[in-house]
């Protein structure tokens, strides 16, 4: 993951309109994933560009794989 500034996230999710299925989001509260490439991760008031690669599911929940590197 890399870490982004707010303006840059904003566009990417306006993008997102555009495009769908290529950007996701991802923070505290929850995620919007779906069939994705790239995710926006909103955590602890920094925002990061992440791959669907740092991403695992088990059933319904998604977490980071590597979340202490954050």
């Amino acid at each position: 993951m890399i870490e982004i500034n707010r303006e840059l996230s904003d566009y990417l999710l306006k993008f997102n309109d555009k495009m769908p299925d290529y950007i996701g989001y991802f923070c505290e509260q929850g995620a919007i994933i779906g069939n994705v490439k790239l995710v926006v991760v909103s955590l602890d008031d920094k925002i990061y560009l992440a791959h669907i690669d740092e991403f695992e599911q088990k059933g319904i929940f998604i977490r980071i794989k590597n979340a202490r590197k954050i």
